[in-house]
């Protein structure tokens, strides 16, 4: 199993001190607060960073801000699960790789039902479906995330 370390930006900043030399994964989960917020995202930073392949965890609200994402070179973007049905269709047929954060099962069966596959969630748990996963792993006294390809049935999760 491949963990693959996070980071969280707030206020165009990066909070945590990382070793960048010592990333043993080719990944990088970004946690944009900024984004999360409705700020901007932090496109300078993810440029900064474009040597790895992000997946940005912004929870958006709006298609411009998935394919923005997109096109910054995020290879995975998060995306709130409690926007309109027409936004979460749009998003759906231009991508296959959204991340739909959830926090109900009532959500996930909504978004599933409109032909979403990928999914997010740190608040169900255990997990009810293989498509909810947990967002910390406990590491040596740090805390990383791990890619949401495949889940092996407990609380870890694989990588592709």
């Amino acid at each position: 199993m491949e963990l693959i370390p996070y980071i969280t930006i707030s206020r165009k900043r990066i909070k945590e001190k990382v070793d960048w030399d010592s990333l043993s994964s080719s990944k990088l989960w970004i946690i944009d607060l900024d984004a999360k917020m409705g700020k901007e995202m932090n496109f300078k930073l993810y440029s900064k960073l474009d040597y790895l392949d992000l997946i940005l965890d912004i929870s958006a609200k709006h298609p411009d801000d998935v394919f923005d994402a997109l096109t910054s070179g995020a290879i995975r973007v998060t995306v709130s699960g409690i926007i309109e049905n027409k936004k979460i269709s749009s998003i759906i047929e231009a991508t296959d790789n959204a991340i739909f954060t959830v926090e109900s099962l009532e959500q996930y069966q909504k978004i599933r039902g409109l032909g979403g596959s990928k999914f997010f969630s740190n608040i169900i748990s255990p997990p009810f479906y293989d498509e909810f996963y947990s967002q910390n792993i406990e590491c040596d006294n740090c805390y990383k995330l791990v890619t949401i390809e495949e889940y092996n049935g407990g609380r870890n999760k694989e990588t592709d």
